[in-house]
């Protein structure tokens, strides 16, 4: 994660959508926190889930950003609106029901610097 207090923006923008997956957060978000790879922040935009998904979300001190929507909108949407609020140079999509390896934002984002030093 970002560390709130520095002035240095992350390099990338993990942005979890969710909509009544609740169950599977801890998981997701865990394994976002394991990251061997550390400049990136968190958004989560919660598609107007059901269940306690919001209240679960705000006791996260690993969400750096939080965005509920009150309709559902679809996974589009929430992703979209994710995006927008995105600080970092790369935006990388995860759903709330995915886990991710230790070193997949440190991959994702060695292949993305390469291929942008290639052209």
């Amino acid at each position: 994660m970002s560390d709130a207090t520095t002035a240095t923006l992350p390099e990338i923008s993990v942005i979890v959508t969710n909509r009544n997956y609740r169950k599977f957060l801890p998981e997701c978000l865990d394994s976002l926190s394991e990251q061997t790879l550390k400049f990136f922040e968190v958004i989560v935009v919660d598609d107007a889930s059901g269940d306690d998904s919001v209240h679960y979300l705000t006791r996260r001190r690993d969400v750096d950003c939080l965005i509920t929507f009150k309709d559902n909108r679809g996974t589009s949407e929430a992703s979209n609106a994710g995006i927008r609020a995105a600080r970092g140079k790369y935006c990388v999509l995860v759903n709330a029901d995915d886990t991710v390896r230790s070193d997949f934002l440190f991959k994702t984002y060695s292949a993305l610097r390469a291929a942008q030093q290639a052209n």
